[in-house]
């Protein structure tokens, strides 16, 4: 699947997914259980992949 942004949506969308990578951080600092924190772990690596394509 290819995605087609304009300059306002990359913006934008890079804005959306460093927001949410800090949420995960913040979760992951917080959370007890190993599988929900290796769950986390690995959304919070898709979205720095994510932010390295929009960049």
């Amino acid at each position: 699947m290819k995605l087609e942004l304009d300059e306002k949506e990359t913006k934008v969308l890079t804005l959306v997914l460093k927001s949410f990578e800090a949420e995960l951080r913040g979760e992951i600092g917080k959370t007890d259980s190993r599988d929900f924190k290796a769950d986390l772990k690995g959304e919070e690596e898709v979205v720095k992949e994510l932010l390295k394509k929009v960049a």
